[in-house]
């Protein structure tokens, strides 16, 4: 670990203690939400609760309302309350979380798959019910989050440009990757390394010991919430620009900084192709009931539309049922009296063509995001 460098980070989260901690009326940032937010889940977070969804709503109700998992392309938290709230998934989603949080001895090699494996199931399902969705969809970092949010003592938040910016100007001996390639274990060994070098700031301990006796209820974190605090004002604060040198060599450091450029450059692009496709979704029309209505397919002759279920129509004929997308009445398979109803269906269809198009597209620019 760069011990200059650390002193110089050190020295400015110091310095700027009270603008980082007082309210946000006052100027301030208020970062002890991140403390406040575990105390919220902990008081109310039971996995055997009779009613998983509602206990699950209330426990992370004040982690929705922040930046630690939620931003402006991603919305994890919402696609796990969905599919309980919309689909009644909620002993599935308990399951989930009862595995991820088994205990493991500390082999963090072993938890790190497990936040692997939570995150294939879990997205095995999102997607079934929102096919083509990416924004729903559980990534490394939200699983990550969860394990911080049940044992805070144990697990460090991670958030991937401000964890490898750290790592450069510390000069950190190990590369814990990133996307397919992160190693939760390498990671949490960088962390521990700050954890432990934290002692010889008394100073600091003394600050971070008042906040946290004011926003801290129900559990101690062992200076694992303020690792990560460190590490994320650091980057969003600009103390880097501080020290005399990011510990690497110039090449190096010209290519931090344009990694940093392109990660905002991306961001940038991904908000702005993130509000085309709400505006395409905004766009797509609501077919009349069709529920009891007579309706005529080329092969199979009249039928009845008994139900609507997961986007698909079943139909009932002469001598079968058979279940439709919608994209079948655009496409003329299926023929109603009324004409409105084609109408609205192909818009749609043209519609959704768009939004796999452009959903590609921010798929591809969050991948880049993810590797960088």
């Amino acid at each position: 670990m760069n011990k200059k460098n650390l002193d110089k980070i050190i020295e400015q989260y110091i310095e700027n203690f009270t603008l980082l901690n007082s309210p946000v009326e006052a100027g301030g940032h208020d970062e002890g939400y991140k403390w406040r937010v575990i105390s919220s889940f902990k008081e109310h977070w039971n996995i055997d609760a009779p009613n998983f969804c509602e206990m699950f709503c209330k426990a992370t109700e004040a982690i929705g309302k922040t930046n630690l998992i939620n931003n402006s392309r991603v919305h994890p938290l919402q696609g796990i309350v969905n599919i309980m709230t919309k689909f009644d998934e909620a002993e599935f989603v308990r399951k989930q979380f009862k595995m991820l949080y088994s205990d493991d001895d500390g082999d963090f090699d072993a938890r790190g798959e497990r936040a692997n494996v939570f995150r294939e199931n879990m997205n095995a399902k999102i997607d079934n019910y929102y096919p083509g969705t990416w924004k729903f969809l559980q990534n490394p970092f939200a699983c990550i989050f969860y394990l911080s949010l049940n044992r805070p003592e144990e697990n460090y938040i991670y958030r991937a440009s401000e964890a490898h910016e750290w790592a450069d100007c510390m000069v950190y001996g190990d590369d814990f990757g990133s996307g397919a390639t992160f190693s939760l274990k390498k990671y949490y060994k960088m962390c521990d390394e700050l954890r432990e070098a934290l002692q010889d700031y008394p100073e600091l301990l003394e600050l971070h010991q008042e906040r946290f006796n004011r926003e801290a209820k129900g559990f101690d974190d062992q200076l694992h919430l303020l690792v990560f605090d460190i590490i994320f004002c650091s980057h969003y604060m600009g103390f880097y620009n501080e020290c005399p040198s990011l510990g690497v060599s110039s090449k190096e450091r010209v290519k931090i900084a344009k990694r940093r450029e392109e990660n905002e450059r991306l961001d940038s692009q991904a908000v702005a192709k993130q509000e085309e496709i709400d505006v395409l979704e905004k766009e797509l029309k609501e077919l009349p009931d069709l529920i009891g209505r007579k309706v005529t397919h080329k092969s199979f002759g009249e039928g009845i539309v008994e139900s609507y279920e997961n986007e698909k129509y079943t139909i009932a004929f002469k001598d079968r049922k058979t279940k439709f997308k919608e994209e079948a009445i655009a496409k003329g398979l299926l023929i109603f009296k009324d004409d409105a109803v084609k109408t609205a269906a192909t818009s749609n269809l043209k519609i959704q063509s768009a939004l796999k198009r452009k959903d590609a597209e921010l798929r591809e620019i969050v991948r880049k995001i993810e590797n960088l």
